[in-house]
């Protein structure tokens, strides 16, 4: 019988891991350590978002409070901003509560992470299970997963595509590819590799299929709207507007991508993709497919201002996915080098490089999860210094250890570095800032001083959500100055220097200070952060 030949064996000739004479059977396979290990990062999950008692940005916010009004204004079931495959999932759990978020995005995140581990499975690709690592706990990923924002969404979608394309599951690897418009429009252009893919394998009929939600999705705002091409008209039909966000540089997100992933995560990422391009072997679905992604990023925040794109670097957590997958084989890469001389020539080379680009251009520090500021900040530089040094130090000691005994140090080191690190910079109240500490403490005020008798203008979203309050019901309003001109005596205006005269609202302060008519009652500022909140009540 050839080695491998299962198929040809008997019973006698092949004895199990428990028939062995002398070895005892492990409690737990390796698949089932995935699965608690899978368990554990749920419950963490959850409890971090418990603890964070907030959202990783005001989007968050919006996107809670539409998906909540979803089914009394159905036009929140296709808004382009809302994007309509968060609505659809997360319409009815809303209702429940607005912990039910923090509850079930976790969940997609878990989904992602077993996906993105049975492919690499399947792909016999070793040490799989590190895949959960670098995906769960990239620095942006993990906070992110329990909020209600898209971007986990996109990630799931990349990995369930993944795996369906190596199960040969066609129909399953199309149907999730369709949906990928409805959870990232920007991303649309990816479809093209999963098109070449299903026309390599020669899968004509199920092509359409890549297109339908987006047809559905079109002739809904049709609906609404009467528009046959609702959805070019929204993104396209509007023309370069200016983008209110203002555009980033080209190396906005160069600069700033080592704070999404994290140092690890980076550093393995890039010693993979290295290695793959050295090699020959970029493939489609991963390697060129995140290129590719990262460029539309790039490019879209750059010069274009289809969508108002702000430069937001949680957008390329669509991307971890895929990114996860190059640090594993990053990994396996750097691991083997450690015995071959010419890879680790090659592993030693990249490293510095690595090394001298973090030091030159990647150790700036990064505020507010967006702004990098001309202070220095070396906590990257030392994580992929210590990589470094980690790797010449296995050099040395090859000879005096076990492989096996090496790789399990090495494994464990790597593990507690990535998930030590991302703990570590992103607390369950990174995101609590002063200007959400004063909307929260005036959200109080109004509560318990009873103004919620009066009809109350405000725009900014964290009023709102601090107490809960139904921010559809009549008793509410913006603040325009449309409105206010029409508001009634002894009316409430809740005005902020972040959303009441820019954004959302076109008021500006001088307006109502140098009208009689509005009563100045309350004023919190931030000295820090030069935020400004003041209550004016209507009088005759």
């Amino acid at each position: 019988m050839k080695r491998g030949d299962v198929s040809q064996s008997t019973t006698n000739e092949v004895l199990t891991e428990s028939q062995v004479p002398g070895k005892v059977k492990p409690r737990l396979s390796s698949e089932e350590w995935v699965l608690v290990s899978l368990l554990g990062i749920y419950l963490l999950t959850v409890i971090w978002g418990l603890l964070a008692d907030g959202t990783w940005d005001d989007d968050c916010v919006d996107r809670y409070y539409n998906t909540r009004q979803a089914f009394d204004h159905p036009k929140h079931f296709i808004g382009l901003w809302n994007r309509p495959l968060f609505v659809l999932l997360f319409a009815l759990p809303v209702l429940l509560s607005k912990y039910a978020i923090i509850t079930l995005m976790p969940v997609v995140s878990i989904i992602t992470n077993y996906a993105l581990y049975r492919a690499a499975k399947l792909q016999n690709i070793r040490n799989a299970y590190l895949v959960i690592p670098f995906l769960t706990f990239q620095a942006f990923y993990f906070p992110i997963s329990f909020s209600a924002l898209a971007e986990p969404l996109a990630a799931c979608i990349m990995a369930l595509g993944l795996l369906f394309y190596l199960e040969k599951k066609y129909v399953a690897f199309v149907i999730v590819g369709s949906l990928l418009p409805l959870a990232r429009l920007e991303l649309s252009p990816l479809l093209v590799f999963w098109l070449i893919i299903l026309i390599q394998q020669k899968q004509w009929k199920i092509i359409p299929l890549l297109i339908v939600p987006t047809l559905l999705w079109n002739f809904a705002g049709t609906y609404f709207t009467g528009d046959p091409i609702w959805l070019y008209s929204q993104t396209f039909g509007q023309g370069q507007t200016a983008n209110r966000y203002g555009q980033t540089s080209f190396w906005s997100y160069f600069q700033r991508y080592i704070f999404v992933v994290g140092p690890v995560v980076f550093y393995f990422f890039l010693i993979g993709l290295f290695e793959k391009i050295y090699q020959r072997r970029v493939d489609l679905f991963v390697s060129i497919q995140f290129l590719v992604g990262f460029f539309i990023y790039v490019v879209f925040s750059w010069k274009l201002s289809l969508g108002q794109a702000a430069g937001f670097l949680r957008h390329l957590i669509s991307l971890s996915p895929l990114v996860a997958y190059l640090a594993l084989n990053g990994f396996n890469q750097w691991f083997n080098s450690i015995h071959e001389k010419k890879a680790r020539i090659r592993t030693l080379i990249g490293s510095i490089i690595i090394l001298i680009l973090t030091y030159v251009f990647l150790s700036e520090k990064l505020i507010i999860h967006h702004l990098i500021i001309p202070e220095a900040d070396y906590a990257n530089l030392l994580v992929i210094s210590t990589l470094l040094l980690f790797f010449i130090g296995a050099i040395f000691f090859r000879k005096s250890i076990k492989v096996k005994t090496l790789l399990r140090y090495v494994v464990s080191t790597i593990i507690v570095l990535t998930i030590g690190y991302t703990l570590v910079t992103e607390p369950p109240d990174k995101n609590n800032s002063e200007e959400r500490e004063i909307m929260k403490l005036l959200s109080d005020w109004y509560i318990e001083h009873d103004v919620y008798r009066f009809k109350t203008y405000a725009n900014h979203g964290w009023f709102y959500y601090a107490n809960t309050l139904d921010r559809s019901s009549d008793r509410f309003g913006q603040v325009t100055m449309a409105n206010l001109e029409a508001a009634p005596d002894s009316a409430v205006v809740i005005w902020e220097n972040h959303y009441s005269q820019r954004l959302r609202g076109d008021v500006p302060l001088d307006s109502l200070r140098n009208n009689p008519r509005f009563e100045e009652l309350l004023k919190l500022t931030s000295h820090e952060t030069k935020f400004n909140a003041i209550v004016f009540q209507v009088i005759n």
